[in-house]
């Protein structure tokens, strides 16, 4: 493919189309624009003033044929934009603060090198090694100052840095990150750093993410080999997050899969599937179910009906038929059968909407 933007250096795309497959649960080789919003948030691409709008105004101009999904060059121009406009922002409100004596054009000023570390932790860079921000500094500054072009040049470096970081923990959240590394060392039983292959599947089982099917299980063998370079019979730390990373969007494009298909038999869209998603991920737990309770909110926020104690029998009643349960946990498919029952429903005016 061809690169169609400026201002990312050739081994931060590479690290960024890495990145982009990471994230391409459904295999599709393009993300949708909920997917999309994720690896924002993930990328802390949208913690600046007016962030949301400035993404949605890019997110429109760069959808060029207007299909909704974003293939990895157009990943990359958000990623880009995105930066320089947060960068834009930054400089700007520095160099009014420094009173630099060009209110014309902020972006024309020169600032003292001492406030490069001030913004590059603004910009979300604090975690990284001291001596990653002071290459940065030698390499903007010029007799003690820095402009902008100077501080893009610099956090070129720092992005790819951070990109490099945030790839060897396979994109996953410190919380996450945090329990991984429990679990991992306590089957590392003689503090090598190191798991063996049946220490794996303790490890996999303790997270729930063992194979359920012959072909899971062969996939995972794959797997494991292809991750195992040196062959040792080993995984050490950052190859078991890797694993976890591909085994996790594997698993998603499973859920994926198996969600339009249902959805399709229940005579919703692929695009109503992805809204219904979207809205059951936000309501659900951290084990991707959601209870009667959830269900409950997320038919009177979202679908606008009017649900009463006397109406908590006939929610109970297509409970019990989508599930087999008149309470207890709903997993994705099975909310997708009582939206389509509850919809149905609404129209024939049991579940009133609210004015």
């Amino acid at each position: 493919w061809t690169v169609r933007f400026t201002g990312a250096s050739l081994f931060e795309v590479v690290i960024l189309r890495d990145y982009f497959e990471m994230h391409d649960v459904t295999g599709t080789g393009s993300l949708s624009f909920w997917e999309l919003c994720e690896v924002a948030r993930d990328l802390n691409l949208l913690k600046f003033e007016n962030a949301p709008k400035v993404f949605e105004k890019m997110v429109a101009q760069l959808d060029r044929d207007k299909s909704g999904d974003f293939d990895v060059c157009e990943f990359v121009e958000i990623v880009m934009g995105m930066h320089k406009e947060r960068y834009d922002q930054t400089f700007r409100r520095y160099a009014k603060l420094a009173e630099t004596g060009v209110p014309q054009d902020p972006l024309k000023a020169k600032l003292n090198v001492g406030l490069f570390k001030s913004i590059a932790m603004d910009l979300g860079f604090a975690s990284l090694p001291s001596q990653v921000k002071e290459h940065a500094i030698q390499s903007a500054q010029e007799d003690g100052v820095f402009d902008f072009a100077g501080l893009c040049h610099a956090l070129q470096h720092v992005r790819f840095v951070a990109l490099v970081e945030f790839r060897k923990t396979g994109g996953f959240c410190s919380s996450d990150l945090d329990q991984f590394r429990r679990i991992f060392d306590r089957h590392d039983t003689q503090k090598e750093g190191r798991i063996s292959k049946r220490q794996l599947n303790n490890a996999l089982s303790e997270l729930d993410k063992l194979p359920r099917t012959p072909e899971q299980q062969l996939s995972l063998v794959k797997l494991i080999d292809r991750l195992d370079s040196d062959g040792s019979g080993f995984m050490e730390w950052e190859e078991f997050l890797q694993l976890l990373r591909i085994w996790t969007n594997e698993a998603l494009r499973c859920e994926t899969r198996q969600a339009l298909s249902v959805g399709a038999e229940l005579g919703f869209q692929a695009d109503e599937v992805e809204g219904l998603r979207n809205a059951f991920v936000g309501h659900a737990s951290d084990k991707m179910v959601m209870t009667l309770r959830q269900a409950v909110v997320f038919v009177r926020e979202h679908l606008g009906a009017t649900i009463t104690p006397k109406m908590m029998p006939a929610l109970r009643k297509i409970l019990k038929e989508c599930s087999g349960k008149e309470d207890g946990e709903l997993d994705f498919p099975t909310f997708l059968r009582v939206m389509r029952v509850v919809k149905d429903e609404m129209a024939k005016g049991i579940f009133p909407i609210e004015e």
